[in-house]
């Protein structure tokens, strides 16, 4: 398994926070070959990320709210700490703006 680790925010000075971690999970989900799981903290963003859509797709995930603006680094550790604790063999840490294409599969063999 293959974790991705990533924080998102959506507040007045970031509105379209949760449309980047949106187009980041679709790019996932359309490009990577390898079984994988989305390690998604929430960075005290002022609404709630909606994840039913992806339930239908498939798609495993921890989510993990509120995290009282830790920054990056913090989740990041937490996240990489409990992908490998569920086993992961390898985890990547993104930015939730990141794009995903097909030669995510050539860095993950």
């Amino acid at each position: 398994m293959i974790g991705f680790v990533l924080t998102c925010n959506q507040s007045k000075t970031r509105p379209n926070g949760f449309y980047v971690v949106d187009r980041f999970l679709q790019s996932l989900h359309e490009h990577c070959n390898y079984e994988h799981k989305i390690y998604l903290f929430d960075n005290a963003s002022e609404d709630k990320f909606d994840l039913d859509k992806y339930k239908e797709l498939n798609i495993e995930y921890t989510y993990v709210e509120d995290q009282t603006k830790r920054g990056n680094t913090g989740p990041w550790n937490d996240g990489v700490t409990a992908a490998f604790n569920d086993g992961a063999d390898q985890v990547y840490v993104c930015n939730d703006d990141l794009i995903i294409n097909k030669s995510i599969n050539n860095l993950i063999k």
